[in-house]
């Protein structure tokens, strides 16, 4: 990716949503509520308490970087 395409917003790329685990600031194990939507159009939720994804950092992420961790049933 060249430097100046770094800067370019997702909204501003044309994305209506967009869903970024880097920018979360969770700790590791914590089951998430909202996802923010980086296009700034909607935010990903979930009220059922044992339906949320879990936040992975560090080692418990990929390579490092922040990932979610969801269970491929609900």
């Amino acid at each position: 990716m060249r430097a100046r395409h770094r800067h370019f917003t997702y909204k501003a790329a044309g994305a209506v949503v967009a869903y970024d685990a880097r920018y979360l600031t969770d700790s590791d194990g914590t089951a998430l509520q909202t996802w923010p939507d980086r296009a700034g159009t909607y935010n990903a939720t979930e009220a059922t308490t044992t339906k949320r994804p879990l936040v992975r950092t560090g080692a418990n992420g990929i390579n490092g970087q922040t990932a979610l961790g969801f269970n491929g049933i609900s």
